[in-house]
C-alpha cells in the first residue's frame, strides 16, 4: 500500500498496490499523473509521497482544489488553496534488510576492484550505502552490518531512494551531479505532467526485495575445528576454524553456536585469510552462544584457499569439557545460513566435517624454506623463536594483536643455511592475551598464535 502525506493539511491518502496517483488542480483542467515502480518495473509496497506547497491563495469562487486519486477509483479530495509551487517527493524506510544478501557485498567488491563494474545507474545508487556519492569498501561494512544483524537501519541512508524517471543517469556519472528525487510543479504553466520515479532497494544489487530468486541447489562443502583442551577450568582454549573444501572462495557466511554454559568467548583472533577482522562479526549475543561471520573478497587474488585457518575464536573454559568437545561448537542456519561462493556465482553449501585431535598451537610450523617454532607456548614472560633455515639473509619476526596490527618487530640475520632462537624484545611486557606472530623473509612467510598468560 502507498500512501500520500499533505503537508500543512496534514493529510494522510491511501492508495492501492499497483498505484497511479493523480495531482489534479481542477481549476485548470490539468492531471499530472505518475508511477513508482523499480528498474525492473515492479511496484514497492509502503511508500508514502509527501506533497508540499507553498505560495497559496485563497480563491473561494471557483472552489479550487488538490485532488488525489488511486488508479483503483478511490477519490480522496482535500479543500486546499490553488499554489504556485507544489513539489512532490515520494519516501520509504520499510524493512531495511529485505533484499540484502551477501551476494549484493560480492557485486560491490567486484566492481570496487575493477574486475565487473556494476552496469546500471540505479544499482550504482543502491550500492552507495552510506550515502557519500562514491562507491567505496565502507558501503561493504555498513551493508555488512545490516546483513549480520549489526544495524536494524542504515545511519545515514534510507531504505529506498527515489530517482526522477525522466532523469537521463548515466552509470559512469551518475555521482558527478547530484540526481532529482523530487519533482516540482508550477501551475500556472503546466510544464510537467509526467511524475513517474525510479524506485532504488538501497543494497539490493540483485533486485530480490520485490522478487526473491529461489534458493539454487548447493553442492557441499565443508569447515573443520578440533576443541583440544590443554589446561583447564579458567584458561584460554583457541579453536581454529578451517576451510577444507576444495574450491577457492570469494565470499563466505557463518551461523555458529556453542555452548556458553561451558565456554565463554573472549574474542576473535585473525587467521590466514587477508581481511577476516573483527568487523566481519557480530558477536552481540556471544554470551547466549551465538556468533555470526561474513567475508567476502576485498582485494583481488586474495580468495580463501582450502586448508587455511578463515579465524581462531577464543574461549575461555568455564567447565570440564566432554570428551567429544567439538560437539560444543556447531554450524546453526537457523541463525544465518551457512553459505560459501566461488568466483563464477556457484554456491556451496557448508558442513562441518570431523578433525582427530589437532592443536591451535602446533609445536613447529614449516615451509620449503624454513621452519619456526614458538616457545613457551602458552607462556608468561618473552616470546621465544627458534628458526632453522636453509637459506641465509634476512629475516623478520613480528608480534601483532587479534586482529593483525603490529606490536612488535624484530630483524634477524642469517650468514647461511642454520639455526638461531630471537628472544623478542617488548613481549614480556605485554597484557596476557592472544597474538598473532609472523615470522619471514623476502620469498617465503609463516605465521602462528602464542597465548601469553
Amino acid at each position: 500500500m502507498i500512501h500520500f502525506l499533505l503537508k500543512r493539511l496534514k493529510k494522510t491518502v491511501p492508495g492501492t498496490f499497483f498505484l497511479l496517483f493523480l495531482c489534479t488542480l481542477l481549476s485548470a483542467q490539468r492531471q499530472p499523473s505518475g508511477h513508482i515502480r523499480t528498474e525492473n518495473g515492479l511496484v514497492p509496497e509502503g511508500v508514502q509521497v509527501s506533497l508540499e506547497y507553498r505560495m497559496c491563495k485563497a480563491n473561494r469562487d471557483t472552489q479550487q482544489r488538490l485532488q488525489l486519486r488511486s488508479e483503483a477509483g478511490n477519490a480522496y479530495t482535500i479543500d486546499a488553496l490553488p499554489c504556485e509551487h507544489i513539489s512532490v517527493r515520494p519516501f520509504s524506510n520499510r524493512q531495511y534488510r529485505k533484499g540484502v544478501e551477501t551476494p549484493d557485498l560480492i557485486r560491490i567488491s567486484r566492481h570496487i576492484l575493477g574486475i565487473e563494474p556494476i552496469n546500471s545507474p540505479y544499482k550504482m545508487i543502491a550500492a552507495d550505502a552510506n550515502k557519500s556519492g562514491s562507491i567505496t569498501t565502507f558501503d561493504i561494512v555498513e551493508l555488512r552490518k545490516l546483513i549480520l544483524g549489526v544495524y536494524t537501519e542504515l545511519p545515514d541512508n534510507t531504505s529506498w531512494r527515489f530517482v526522477v524517471a525522466s532523469d537521463k543517469l548515466e552509470t559512469k556519472s551518475v555521482f558527478a551531479s547530484s540526481f532529482n528525487e523530487a519533482i516540482y510543479l508550477n501551475p500556472d504553466t503546466g510544464s510537467v505532467a509526467t511524475l513517474d520515479f525510479v524506485a532504488v532497494k538501497i543494497g539490493d544489487l540483485d533486485l530480490n526485495a520485490l522478487s526473491p530468486t529461489p534458493a539454487p541447489q548447493r553442492r557441499p562443502t565443508s569447515l573443520s575445528w578440533s576443541l583440544h583442551h590443554f589446561r583447564g577450568v579458567g584458561h584460554t582454549l583457541l579453536v581454529p576454524i578451517r576451510y577444507t573444501g576444495a574450491e577457492m572462495l570469494e565470499a563466505i557466511q557463518l551461523g555458529l553456536r556453542f555452548d556458553p554454559d561451558k565456554l565463554k568467548l573472549k574474542g576473535t583472533v585473525i587467521g590466514e585469510v587477508p581481511g577476516f577482522l573483527p568487523e566481519n562479526f557480530n558477536l552481540a549475543e556471544a554470551d547466549k552462544g551465538i556468533i555470526k561471520a561474513n567475508w567476502v573478497l576485498w582485494a583481488d587474488a586474495l580468495q580463501i584457499k582450502p586448508g587455511q585457518v578463515l579465524f581462531y575464536l577464543n574461549f575461555e573454559v568455564k567447565d570440564a569439557l566432554p570428551e567429544d568437545a567439538a560437539s560444543l561448537l556447531q554450524l546453526d542456519d537457523s541463525l544465518m545460513e551457512n553459505i560459501a561462493w566461488r568466483t563464477d556465482d556457484q554456491e556451496f553449501s557448508l558442513q562441518y566435517q570431523a578433525q582427530g585431535k589437532t592443536s591451535a598451537l602446533p609445536e613447529m610450523l614449516q615451509n620449503e624454506v624454513f621452519s619456526v617454532r614458538c616457545f613457551p607456548n602458552p607462556g608468561s614472560g618473552f616470546a621465544q623463536f627458534g628458526i632453522n633455515t636453509r637459506q641465509g639473509g634476512k629475516y623478520r619476526v613480528s608480534l601483532n594483536d587479534a586482529a593483525g596490527q603490529r606490536l612488535l618487530l624484530q630483524d634477524l640475520h642469517f650468514a647461511g643455511p642454520g639455526e638461531q632462537t630471537l628472544q623478542l624484545q617488548g613481549s614480556e611486557k605485554l597484557p596476557n592475551g592472544v597474538y598473532l606472530w609472523r615470522v619471514w623473509n623476502s620469498t617465503h612467510k609463516l605465521q602462528g598464535i602464542w597465548i601469553k598468560q
